[in-house]
């Protein structure tokens, strides 16, 4: 009798344990499929996302990044100069504007938003920096956010993601810009406020055999992530 009993106990704690191990593992991730007009799942979409921003009351705070792609900055003397874009949080280099001898001068240059392989990159902050003759000079924040545009193939974009053999994809929360603030301007360039990235974003998948799809104000939770069905025309 007692033999029995701790028989079914084992066979107890193996069924649960079984039952727990088969149980979807918690994630924050922003995950998703993607589907064509028959339903079913999509191979090889490319998933991009812009984030919506809010207004804030103005601030003298000095410290956040500027949403410009221009950029104006002047050296006392001639010498090798590097202007260029890097990741923002690692040191991979995005494209350089400047490689090149200048005389002493000022100068401006503008960024057109696309990596050395001359595609555009995703939305996010980025760093613009300077170097002189191998030295750091300046280096800024800039948040380049991009809209998505009929116009854009798989061929013209960097991607967050792209999808499986059943249409699945999924996106780490950890890198995302959520929360940050960069200086808003007037369309005279006066500072008026800061703008913050809000949990807001617009995502939407391209495929070189379907038309683009659009799925606009999806919120993003800290904790629970977001699930997202897009589906394609």
């Amino acid at each position: 009798m007692l033999t029995q009993k701790i028989l079914l106990i084992i066979i107890w704690i193996f069924l649960f344990a079984c039952s727990n191990s088969s149980a979807p593992e918690f994630n924050s991730h922003i995950r998703g499929i993607v589907r064509n007009t028959q339903g079913d799942p999509v191979k090889d979409a490319l998933i991009e996302m812009n984030f919506h921003t809010i207004l804030l009351p103005a601030s003298v705070e000095k410290t956040a990044a500027s949403p410009i792609t221009s950029f104006k900055f002047s050296i006392a003397n001639a010498g090798y100069i590097r202007f260029g874009i890097k990741k923002r949080n690692s040191d991979n280099l995005v494209k350089f504007l400047i490689d090149d001898s200048l005389q002493a001068g000022y100068y401006s240059v503008t960024w057109d938003g696309k990596n050395s392989d001359g595609k555009y990159v995703i939305s996010d902050v980025y760093r613009a920096f300077l170097e002189v003759e191998g030295q750091l000079q300046v280096e800024k924040e800039i948040a380049y956010l991009r809209e998505y545009s009929e116009d854009d193939t798989i061929n013209t974009l960097e991607y967050f993601a792209m999808t499986n053999a059943r249409g699945e994809f999924e996106i780490s929360q950890e890198d995302l810009p959520f929360g940050y603030q960069f200086n808003a301007t007037d369309d005279s360039g006066n500072f008026i406020g800061k703008n913050e990235i809000t949990r807001e974003i617009k995502i939407w998948a391209l495929h070189h055999a379907y038309q683009l799809t659009v799925l606009d104000n999806v919120f993003v939770d800290s904790e629970s992530g977001a699930d997202i069905q897009l589906k394609f025309k």
